[in-house]
């Protein structure tokens, strides 16, 4: 079997102040998930984008996980929703907290 290496992660220093307590703990299981469902999938993830969204209107800052992958538009799409079904099966293993953080406050996206 060959390994991949792993591919960079970006972490824009907008984002940082939230990347603490249970969001890092998030973040490290996402990019766990993301790995695995690519290697199930023969997708090459080139890199891991994280950074800030935010809402004006509400005022709110979001955490996204932006995934780019080497794969035509259908390869991309079974992925991401690959990626996103598998977050509940991830989530049951985290405290509930951490679960209404990646609810609310995280989002995973896919970019080829």
């Amino acid at each position: 079997m060959q390994l991949r290496e792993k591919p960079p992660v970006v972490i824009d220093p907008d984002v940082m102040h939230l990347m603490k307590g249970d969001m890092i703990d998030i973040r490290n299981t996402i990019l766990d998930l993301a790995a695995s469902v690519a290697d199930s999938r023969g997708v090459q993830i080139d890199r891991i984008e994280i950074r800030l969204g935010y809402i004006i209107e509400d005022d709110w800052e979001d955490v996204i996980l932006e995934v780019h992958v080497d794969a035509d538009e259908d390869s991309a799409f079974a992925y991401w929703e690959a990626v996103c079904d598998s977050i509940p099966e991830v989530q049951q293993g985290m405290t509930e907290e951490s679960q209404d953080l990646l609810n609310d406050r995280v989002a995973v996206f896919v970019e080829w």
